[in-house]
């Protein structure tokens, strides 16, 4: 709730990183760490660049199959999405999904990142194509938390949208009667 003193103590982190530890994950961390605290002040300008660099430190100095890798490319398909580079940021979203499929790794981030493809794909305009990625999404959520997990009511609520708005009616009401359960 600080994001000042967030980005004041991110900033200091990266100086000492880079004069002690130079590219690392540890260094990556920071770096990504700084460009959120700029995204939360709406700076997202700024955070690009930090969060590129800290994304391809991760990349170069962790293993390739490290599941922690998609907090940085999430991350990024979130700032791109600011930035109103929606193919971007779902292209971002799709490299998590691709991540998660390649290491197993199957956490909260791959059903966020299918959530949001779809999010991405509905704000375009193409209902048809946020279909399989809404359905993905809860499946996921309920596979990983659970039937009665909070995160299904946004993927429901868009899977009942975007049947509503592809004039789909009568298939609508289920997933958003179980989003309003």
């Amino acid at each position: 709730g600080r994001p000042l003193d967030a980005l004041a103590s991110t900033g200091e982190a990266v100086r000492i990183r880079r004069a002690r530890l130079g590219p690392s994950p540890g260094l990556a961390w920071a770096i990504n760490a700084h460009a959120n605290a700029l995204r939360e002040l709406q700076r997202p300008r700024e955070a690009a660049p930090l969060a590129d660099e800290a994304y391809a430190m991760a990349v170069k100095t962790m293993a390739p199959d490290d599941p922690t890798i998609v907090s940085f490319v999430l991350g990024n398909a979130a700032l791109y999405e600011d930035l109103g580079d929606l193919d971007k940021a779902r292209a971002l979203n799709s490299e998590v999904i691709a991540i998660g499929a390649r290491t197993g790794a199957e956490n909260i981030n791959v059903p966020i990142a299918y959530f949001n493809r779809a999010e991405l794909a509905r704000k375009a305009g193409h209902c048809a194509d946020a279909l399989d990625d809404y359905a993905q999404a809860r499946d996921r959520f309920t596979a990983y938390r659970g039937a009665d997990d909070p995160y299904n009511i946004f993927a429901l609520r868009g899977l009942g949208q975007c049947l509503a708005l592809l004039h789909r009616p009568a298939e609508a009401i289920a997933p958003l009667e179980r989003a309003v359960a």
